[in-house]
């Protein structure tokens, strides 16, 4: 039987993560696709090629020495791709809201010596899932999920509480210690529960009425901007909001920033590339990041 070529790269994710459920993971399938794929492959190769067992997944011997092939027309595959773009290899960068003004000059530097590689960046508050595609490479602040995924912390995010001249006009003054008592917030919505920043407002901001939720961090800045209430925020996203005023000098959460993506996409060159470029980006930013004033 002719082998199907889509059937490697199941090889190559049980290979790459060392079991089928982490192969399902990285290639956005279910468990039993896996391993319904590799049985067909094994079919057509005539022999085994993986170990199955209730630890993990292990190459036989045979598994070994196609890994390697493999791996080739995998890359056969994306010169393929690229050379049917237009010789450019597209890859896409998930990001927090408020990076993009950290990015700009060093993914324009970086496409201008890279003119095969082109880059699509989706700014979020939400999670992008790299398992499932939605992203190649990913900026996340606070922990990092997914036993497949390599994460390389590069910095931390300083946040601060806020609001605008309008709001404080007509009430007390700020006191953390009272619980910011007599003051209006914006909250965040479903997508913040148990992060650092939300911690901070149940254990600090007790006394506080949660006037308004917003789901998007760009949409928390606005409300506050607009006098809504005062916000806890990231003080790289809030410091470029001429309408806020900063009401702490000090730091008052932070969240470490940490570049996650997938094994194959790090095992790419022009993966690889990007991911070099952001991790220098972001620390060369560590001061913009860190919003600490001295």
């Amino acid at each position: 039987m002719e082998p199907d070529w889509n059937d490697l790269r199941y090889l190559l994710a049980v290979a790459r993560t060392g079991s089928l459920a982490g192969a399902a993971r990285s290639a956005g399938v279910r468990h039993s696709t896996v391993g319904r794929r590799l049985d067909a492959l094994e079919i057509a190769l005539g022999g085994k090629l993986v170990d199955r067992g209730a630890s993990g997944a292990s190459l036989t011997a045979m598994g070994e020495r196609l890994v390697p092939l493999a791996a080739r027309a995998e890359e056969a595959v994306r010169a393929l791709v690229t050379a049917a773009t237009g010789g450019q290899r597209r890859l896409k960068v998930a990001t927090p809201t408020g990076f993009a003004a950290i990015l700009a000059r060093p993914v324009a530097e970086f496409l201008r010596k890279n003119p095969t590689i082109g880059i699509d960046i989706v700014s979020s508050s939400g999670r992008a899932d790299l398992d499932r595609g939605e992203a190649d490479i990913a900026i996340r602040m606070g922990p990092v999920d997914g036993p497949d995924l390599i994460a390389r912390q590069v910095g931390a995010v300083g946040w601060s509480l806020y609001a605008s001249e309008a709001y404080l006009a007509d009430r007390p003054d700020i006191d953390l210690a009272n619980g910011l008592a007599g003051h209006l917030l914006v909250g965040f919505g479903a997508g913040m529960a148990g992060s650092a920043a939300q911690g901070w407002l149940d254990a600090h901001a007790s006394h506080a009425t949660v006037a308004l939720r917003q789901s998007q961090m760009s949409e928390v800045v606005a409300a506050a901007a607009e006098g809504a209430g005062a916000a806890l925020l990231p003080c790289v996203l809030a410091d470029a909001e001429p309408r806020l005023q900063r009401l702490t000098a000090e730091v008052l959460v932070r969240q470490p920033v940490t570049l996650v993506f997938r094994r194959d996409t790090g095992e790419d060159p022009a993966g690889r590339r990007a991911i070099q470029m952001l991790a220098t980006a972001l620390r060369n930013a560590r001061a913009a990041l860190g919003g600490d004033r001295r």
